[in-house]
């Protein structure tokens, strides 16, 4: 990974009866990112079939939105 993973988020809660809450909030994830690569190779015997290098470059971002509802006794 190239950097760090890191989290942030913001939530809201709000009363609208005696025993009711609505609430809400959202997260964001940065878990970095991954960096791959192969280079070209021939398999022994593969009779001079080459495959071709590969790379990969993958990003892993996760975003999340939750609400909720509680009932207070």
């Amino acid at each position: 990974m190239d950097h760090l993973a890191y989290e942030s988020g913001a939530g809201l809660k709000w009363k609208f009866q005696n025993n009711f809450i609505l609430s809400g909030e959202y997260l964001y994830t940065d878990y970095g990112n991954t960096k791959a690569s192969a280079s070209s190779y021939m398999p022994p015997g593969g009779g001079g079939i080459t495959y071709p290098s590969t790379s990969l470059n993958t990003e892993f971002i996760v975003k999340t939105f939750n609400i909720g509802l509680e009932y207070k006794f």
